[in-house]
């Protein structure tokens, strides 16, 4: 004996594809709250390099990514108008900016040094 296959859209009159209107978290702030953690997780750091002026065991490539990649967040922010994206990523960038240029400005001075040493 074959099985008969009804299509649920000839049955019910609906389309084939079901959605659901219920969605919980359609309006939970995912994205001001992850701007918020990532910024102030950054912020420690900051404040230590600014304080103590230390910047030895930081790694220069590591601050000229995290730059660049904050602040092509920054604009694709820009792009999304996202104003979680967008701020954050210019608090962020701001912050590595100091630290960048603290750091070349350390990395500089230990090459004359060395220079001078020679």
């Amino acid at each position: 004996m074959r099985e008969k296959r009804y299509h649920l859209s000839a049955i019910f009159a609906v389309s084939d594809t079901v959605t659901c209107s219920f969605k919980p978290m359609e309006h939970f702030p995912f994205g001001p709250l992850a701007a918020i953690f990532t910024t102030t997780a950054f912020l420690p750091q900051a404040v230590k390099v600014i304080r103590t002026r230390d910047t030895r065991s930081l790694s220069l490539t590591m601050y000229i990514f995290m730059f660049t990649g904050t602040t092509l967040w920054t604009f694709h922010g820009i792009y999304l108008q996202d104003k979680a994206i967008i701020y954050s990523n210019i608090i962020t960038s701001a912050l590595n900016a100091v630290i960048l240029t603290m750091k070349i400005q350390d990395t500089l001075r230990e090459r004359q040094k060395r220079k001078e040493a020679s």
